[in-house]
C-alpha cells in the first residue's frame, strides 16, 4: 500500500501530510515512491510522512527532500526512511524497535539532517555534512520531537533540531519560505524537520501575556513574539 506513487512528470509536493491509516498492519507500506525505473523527479518540501512501515520516501535516489520529518512505527521488511539525490534539513526516526535497511540515503549529498533509530552503521549512506545520527541525537541533548507519543513533531528546544538547519542549502534559500504550520521559517534560525520551532507556552511567558511584556517592556509585540519564538 503506497500513500503517493510518482510517475513520469516532475513534481513538487510542498506542506503535505501523508499518514498511513494502517499503523502496524502486516502488509508492505510506503509513504511516497516514485516508480522503478522511471524518471520521475520528486521535489518535497515541508513534508510530515509517518506511520508507514517500509519506505518513508523512495525516491530512488532521484529528486530533493527539503525540510521533512519521516517517521516509521513498525516495521514489516527492511526499508529506507528517505532515499533521494539530496536530502536537506530533515529528521527521519525509526520507532518500530526494528532495524532499517538505511535511514537517510542520498545519492548525491545529505546535509543538516537527523537520523536516529537505525543502527549506528546505518544512520547515513552517502556524502553527509553536519549530520547526527544515534549516538549524537541525545549525547547532552533533548530528543527532536516535543511529543511524538501524541503525533506532535515540532522541535524541542534543546534538541539537536532547533536551529540546526540552515537557510541556504543549494546554493539559494528560495526553497525555504513556510514550515508544513505555514509558519514564516525565519533563516536566522532554521530547524530541522518540517516544522520551525515554537515557543510551547502560546502567547504567554510564565502566565504574562506578550501583549503585557510588550508594555512593560516599551518594545513591539511582534519583537516579544519573534523572541519567545512565536
Amino acid at each position: 500500500m503506497l500513500g503517493i506513487e510518482v510517475f513520469g512528470t516532475p513534481v513538487t509536493l510542498d506542506r503535505c501530510t501523508i499518514i498511513c491509516t494502517h499503523e502496524g498492519t502486516t502488509n508492505v507500506t510506503s509513504g511516497v515512491e516514485a516508480i522503478h525505473g522511471s524518471t520521475s523527479q520528486v521535489t518535497m518540501k515541508s513534508c510530515l510522512v509517518r506511520d508507514f512501515n517500509t519506505d518513508g520516501i523512495d525516491n530512488e535516489g532521484r529528486g530533493t527532500v527539503i525540510s521533512c520529518t519521516v517517521q516509521t512505527d513498525f516495521r514489516k521488511s527492511a526499508g529506507r526512511g528517505i532515499f533521494a539525490n539530496n536530502v536537506y534539513n530533515s529528521i527521519f526516526h525509526n520507532n518500530s524497535g526494528a532495524d532499517l535497511t538505511v535511514g537517510i540515503r542520498g545519492a548525491t549529498a545529505v546535509k543538516h539532517c537527523i537520523s536516529y533509530g537505525v543502527d549506528g552503521d546505518d544512520d547515513f549512506t552517502g556524502t553527509e555534512t553536519n549530520c547526527f545520527g544515534f549516538s549524537e541525537v541525545d549525547d547532552g541533548f533533548t530528543l527532536p520531537f516535543f511529543d511524538e507519543s501524541a503525533n506532535n513533531f515540532k522541535p524541542v528546544k534543546s534538541s539537536r533540531a532547533y536551529d540546526g538547519g540552515a537557510a541556504s542549502v543549494t546554493g539559494s534559500s528560495f526553497e525555504l519560505i513556510n514550515d508544513l504550520s505555514g509558519r514564516t521559517i525565519d533563516h536566522s534560525k532554521v530547524s530541522i524537520g518540517c516544522f520551525q520551532y515554537s515557543w510551547p507556552g502560546g502567547s504567554k511567558v510564565n502566565a504574562v501575556l506578550q501583549a503585557q511584556i510588550s508594555k512593560i517592556a516599551g518594545i513591539a509585540s511582534t519583537l516579544v513574539a519573534k523572541t519567545i519564538g512565536r
